[in-house]
């Protein structure tokens, strides 16, 4: 296997998200938990990310696509001071979230339970097309951090905030989501944003969590993205070729 972390990184990836239809579930942890040690080696001189991204005047945000196909999409945002992702869901997706330069805020929430939302629902008069969440407790990460996951059933809706100056992550998700796609004709991409709204419930077990309503939103007035070139290792398509 070659010494590039970010080749490695991607073989993995493909390997286990190509062969998650019809491996064991126990296999597929021993991967992801594998991948998730490749990605602890993920830096930004491993990417080459260019350091001019990091000084403003620019974009809030600006997008760099290293590497995506039908299943698996690895991505760099790099964040403005003051700048954030704003909350947008990853559903169905298993993903693993890197720093690797400043330091981000991320507030994650988890979806409750179709029978939890169907009980608040009706304990609230709550309208069937919100979405019921858990709100979950901030976290804050920098480079020194290992990298953070997503599965399905965890930390899967999430907004990130640069925290004290810019920052730089790197996404690794799949499979991936229709909400975000490049668009050839230009740099912007495509969310489904939301709005939280905390709410009170007495249905138990629930009643002592911080429980909240998600809520379509158009895209937040004070947000735009700029799509910048990947200048890292060249990763080429080893598997399921």
């Amino acid at each position: 296997m070659t010494d590039c972390v970010m080749q490695r990184v991607l073989d993995l990836a493909l390997y286990m998200f190509k062969r998650s239809s019809y491996t064991t579930h126990e296999a597929f942890l021993e991967n992801f938990s594998k991948l998730w040690f490749l990605a602890t080696l993920v830096t930004a001189d491993e990417v080459n990310l260019d350091r001019n991204l990091l000084l403003p005047p620019r974009s809030p945000v600006t997008v760099i696509t290293v590497y995506e196909d039908d299943r698996v999409g690895i991505s760099i945002f790099v964040l403005m001071p003051g700048a954030k992702l704003p909350l947008h869901r990853h559903p169905k997706t298993y993903g693993l979230l890197k720093v690797l330069s400043g330091r981000v805020k991320i507030q994650a929430f988890n979806v409750l339970s179709p029978s939890a939302q169907k009980k608040i629902r009706e304990e609230k008069c709550i309208n069937k097309k919100a979405l019921l969440v858990e709100k979950l407790e901030e976290i804050y990460a920098d480079e020194s951090s290992g990298p953070r996951i997503i599965t399905p059933g965890n930390k899967n809706c999430h907004e990130i905030y640069s925290d004290s100056g810019p920052a730089a992550i790197i996404e690794i998700l799949s499979p991936l989501y229709d909400d975000l796609k490049p668009q050839a004709s230009q740099p912007t991409l495509e969310w489904k944003f939301y709005s939280h709204t905390p709410v009170r419930v007495r249905y138990l077990p629930h009643a002592d969590k911080h429980i909240t309503i998600l809520h379509r939103i158009e895209s937040p007035a004070d947000f735009y993205m700029d799509a910048a070139p990947y200048h890292g290792p060249q990763l080429i398509r080893t598997v399921g070729k």
